[in-house]
């Protein structure tokens, strides 16, 4: 991923441009009982590479476990145990995994 710095493209990662993934509810809702997931460094692997995100899950009582928030929006956790990197189903599809 690139962006243009006003002279040249530069190197970055989707989380350096601010792109922050909430899990638990619909988009319209935002939570104010966040969790950072991973410590906030979390890898999402797609079919287009590899991407660093910040991510953050609901942590109130009702909402699901961690892999089931991760698995509602189709991304598939390389662990059960605090995930810090998922696949995107179209990448698992791609690649035929």
């Amino acid at each position: 991923l690139q962006y243009w710095n006003g002279s040249v493209f530069e190197k970055t990662s989707l989380k350096s441009l601010g792109l922050h993934i909430q899990l638990g509810y619909c988009i319209s809702i935002q939570c104010n009982n966040l969790i950072p997931a991973s410590d906030d460094d979390f890898i999402i692997i797609d079919i287009n590479g590899v991407h660093a995100v910040g991510l953050d899950s609901c942590r109130y009582e009702i909402t699901q476990p961690h892999v089931t928030q991760l698995l509602r929006v189709c991304l598939f956790p390389t662990t059960t145990i605090r995930p810090k990197t998922t696949a995107t189903f179209w990448a698992l599809e791609y690649f035929q995994i």
